[in-house]
């Protein structure tokens, strides 16, 4: 399944999986085209049981399905692939045991932690945070407009930008040439995510037209 990363949900913890998934179906109308299920520290089977039930609404939808973390979930669900942070497997132990057909994103804080990763083994990069988020507690400091456009100047693989991206601003950061924006609150705590997922799909679309890349 083509991994078209423009506009890329992740899930919100904070509400209930059963609203997760209307918000996401929702968004999904509205122009989402990946969906990054994200459920750290939840056990294994509960992730693999939502990820099954998500996996069953993406397919027909042809929406590919990307599991944070949790190796064994991406493999036994047939997720298009995983994605790792800092604190998660390394993309070796990763690729050694998803082996080459399942993608690999990984996340950086600065343009340092993005030389210093194993590109040639990843599918995608996910820079954050462009801005100021309250979705990660633990986050780096902002990248800002400028720091994410030192990491596109410097970066050949396809590039997400994620943290603190709205409809007031995913135009600005699609304009540095990014391939797609990752959204959490902006559609997940949003009261009409369909029109929300639509506004930020026209303002990146225009964002991406207007940039120099």
């Amino acid at each position: 399944m083509p991994l078209d990363l423009s506009l890329y949900l992740v899930t919100d913890y904070r509400i209930s999986w059963e609203a997760s998934l209307q918000c996401i179906r929702n968004g999904i109308e509205g122009g989402v085209t990946a969906v990054q299920l994200r459920e750290k520290g939840k056990p294994v089977e509960e992730v693999r049981k939502n990820a099954l039930a998500l996996k069953h609404l993406l397919d027909p939808l042809g929406v590919p399905l990307i599991i944070n973390d949790f190796l064994e979930v991406t493999r036994d669900v047939e997720a298009a692939g995983v994605h790792l942070g800092g604190a998660d497997v390394t993309v070796k132990e990763a690729r050694k045991f998803l082996g080459p057909d399942f993608r690999i994103g990984i996340s950086v804080s600065s343009l340092s932690e993005m030389n210093e990763a194993p590109i040639d083994l990843c599918d995608y990069i996910s820079a954050s945070p462009v801005f100021p988020s309250f979705t990660k507690k633990d986050a780096a400091p902002p990248l800002g407009i400028e720091g994410l456009e030192e990491i596109r100047a410097n970066c050949e693989l396809p590039l997400v930008a994620i943290g603190g991206i709205h409809t007031g601003n995913a135009g600005l950061v699609c304009s540095t040439g990014v391939d797609g924006i990752c959204v959490v609150s902006a559609i997940f705590q949003s009261e009409d995510p369909f029109l929300t997922a639509s506004e930020l799909k026209l303002a990146s679309a225009h964002g991406m037209k207007e940039g120099v890349r």
